[in-house]
């Protein structure tokens, strides 16, 4: 099982674009010391587009990939991939990644649940990710990609560049209450009893109680530059000021 550290760092829906130095920024902080941290948990969709068949990809986002990397050999680092990352154990090293799942960690005696977030959709939305997590179909997309000369790609990049990241949801609350229902039975199948949900995806910023368990939806870094850190399991929101 995972084990959380205290003054661990949590960050999610980032969704870098290569013009954007924050997050660049953020991460030689850390690494510099300028923010304490012995151990970052990126909570997915940290790039707004990057897939690792895709060399133009790994390319345009080369800056904070390598920032990544350098900063994976000095503290422990740990990446969810998320909807907007795909195919990672090819451009990272030294980092523990998983793919969309649930991850059960230890912290403070308690044990968590860790996600992006992407899981427990509406049965369209989950069928179309399972698309996008194919290797057959990522694979051809990515060969059609390269056919026309990165243009799927380029539109695709172009298209996260005025998408709006933050919107709210006014019944997210009903929304976490049906996930709730998904993650119970999901957890009966596991035997397994749970004291916290962390998850990223919805950029909502929003904490809830059911049933003696403590939700979290962190906001997202793109929204407001936040980073969330973890002690004696509880979890405080800070935000990244260059």
């Amino acid at each position: 099982m995972l084990e959380i550290k205290n003054g661990a760092i949590f960050v999610a829906d980032v969704h870098c674009m290569p013009e954007d130095s924050s997050f660049y920024e953020f991460l030689d902080a850390i690494l510099c010391e300028k923010i304490k941290c012995n151990q970052l948990i990126l909570l997915g969709d940290i790039f707004a587009l990057l897939i690792g068949k895709i060399p133009k990809s790994i390319q345009d986002n080369k800056k904070v990939i390598d920032k990544i990397n350098e900063l994976a050999n000095k503290i422990e680092l740990i990446y969810f991939a998320g909807n907007h990352d795909f195919y990672l154990d090819n451009i990272f090293t030294n980092v523990k990644i998983y793919k969309r799942e649930v991850v059960f960690a230890r912290h403070n005696n308690k044990i968590l649940c860790l996600a992006h977030g992407d899981i427990f959709l509406p049965k369209f939305t989950q069928f179309a990710l399972n698309l996008l997590q194919n290797n057959f179909i990522l694979t051809f997309l990515c060969l059609l990609n390269t056919l026309c000369f990165n243009l799927i790609y380029k539109k695709i990049c172009n298209r996260q560049k005025v998408k709006i990241l933050y919107k709210k949801l006014e019944n997210f609350k009903e929304i976490v209450s049906k996930r709730m229902q998904s993650y119970k039975a999901f957890l009966e199948k596991n035997d397994l009893k749970i004291d916290m949900i962390i998850e990223g995806h919805f950029h909502q910023g929003k904490s809830y109680k059911f049933d003696n368990v403590d939700y979290f939806n962190l906001d997202a870094f793109a929204n407001d530059r936040s980073f969330f850190i973890l002690e004696y399991a509880e979890l405080k929101k800070q935000c990244f000021k260059k």
